[in-house]
């Protein structure tokens, strides 16, 4: 069985910001726009909208997929 080294007082990095898009930021009637697949836009918009209790709104348009802050 191969031993695992242990280390002791090894302090953890930072964590990285996890928000990618402006969710904290918008106000009710708010939307921005971004160029990726609606569905990775929609479930962070869900993900972030269950820990806040914020509502989205994701749609395609001909531009790109926009997310509208509705409530």
């Amino acid at each position: 069985m191969n031993q695992i080294k242990i280390d002791k007082d090894v302090p953890m990095p930072e964590r990285a910001s996890r928000h990618r898009y402006p969710f904290k930021l918008m106000g009710v009637g708010d939307s921005f726009l971004v160029d990726v697949k609606m569905e990775t836009v929609r479930l962070a918009a869900a993900s972030y909208s269950y820990r806040s209790g914020r509502k989205f709104s994701v749609r395609q348009t001909s531009a790109g997929t926009r997310v509208w802050r509705i409530a």
